[in-house]
């Protein structure tokens, strides 16, 4: 058995491996209320779900790439859950459980209140992997205290599992859809920042839900070039992408940084590498095979 100091996360950290081109990517994103003491281990078995809702749930991120999460429900359970719909930035409220599903199948793309509030959604999931437990709740303690001390306007939310438990705490950021990882306390107030559309943080980005892990690469590129007097994220235009083989390719494109522009030609690589995917396997001391693609090299011309 693992000693209690064996994290998933702390073996990542250890063995530095790169969170750029880890996030997770959809076309789409649903986040639904719903008590955190019903979670299961596995979202979609959670206690009291109606089939049809798990139905269309599983409909949604198998057939129309769709991540579909819950976050925790706030004030008095009453089977009635809060759905908001990205990249459309929909909210639907007090909704009536067992309408869940149906709603979920037939809401149009201006349908319910439009929500332009940030939303930080940091995955807590315990009962799937002690450290989404122990460091998601340290990063979501850390973000209230600072909203509390600076009464910026961006929602905190508890979520299930977001991908990645070896980057834990792992956080979503919508509507920009900017994931991070390996996030500690003192990054509170510039990650609050960056979902008010400040610079992301560079050193803990991981990419771009909008976006496949090889472009991922693309935002992380041009972030690297941002300076201190830069106050917004770098705006991309189309990338065009030369996959060479299985493992080369390459990126073009434009990137604006306010008043500035450059075109940058990213080269990357794809490499194999055996990690120690979550809790479960640090317990048996199991490592496993993933691809990840990364950047080889990074040419710019203004």
């Amino acid at each position: 058995m693992a000693r209690p100091s064996e994290y998933c996360s702390t073996i990542a950290r250890d063995a530095r491996e790169p969170l750029a081109g880890t996030a997770s990517h959809a076309r789409g994103c649903v986040l639904l209320s719903y008590p955190k003491r019903m979670w299961a281990r596995q979202a979609l078995d959670s206690v009291g779900l109606p089939p049809a809702l798990v139905g269309v749930l599983k409909h949604l991120g198998e057939d129309k790439d769709v991540m579909t999460r819950f976050v925790a429900h706030e004030g008095v359970w009453n089977e009635r859950v809060e759905i908001t719909l990205y990249p459309e930035g929909r909210r639907h409220r007090d909704v009536p459980l067992e309408r869940a599903a149906t709603l979920l199948g037939t809401a149009g793309p201006t349908d319910g209140e439009p929500t332009t509030t940030p939303v930080i959604a940091c995955c807590t999931h315990g009962i799937r992997d002690r450290c989404c437990a122990l460091f998601g709740a340290q990063i979501v303690t850390a973000l209230r205290q600072h909203l509390e001390a600076t009464g910026k306007d961006v929602e905190i939310r508890e979520a299930t599992h977001l991908g990645g438990d070896r980057f834990a705490p792992t956080v979503l950021v919508l509507p920009s859809g900017h994931m991070y990882g390996h996030l500690v306390s003192d990054d509170a107030g510039a990650l609050i920042d960056a979902a008010l559309g400040a610079l992301p943080l560079r050193a803990r980005f991981r990419g771009s839900l909008w976006r496949d892990s090889l472009e991922q690469l693309a935002d992380v590129a041009a972030l690297s070039l941002a300076t201190q007097a830069d106050e917004r994220a770098p705006v991309l235009g189309p990338i065009e992408r030369t996959e060479h083989d299985a493992s080369h390719a390459t990126l073009r494109f434009t990137a604006s940084f306010g008043t500035r522009t450059a075109q940058l030609e990213v080269h990357c690589v794809r490499e194999r590498r055996m990690v120690v995917g979550d809790c479960r396997s640090a317990d048996t001391h199991r490592r496993g095979g993933v691809s990840l693609w990364t950047i080889e090299r990074l040419t710019t011309s203004r």
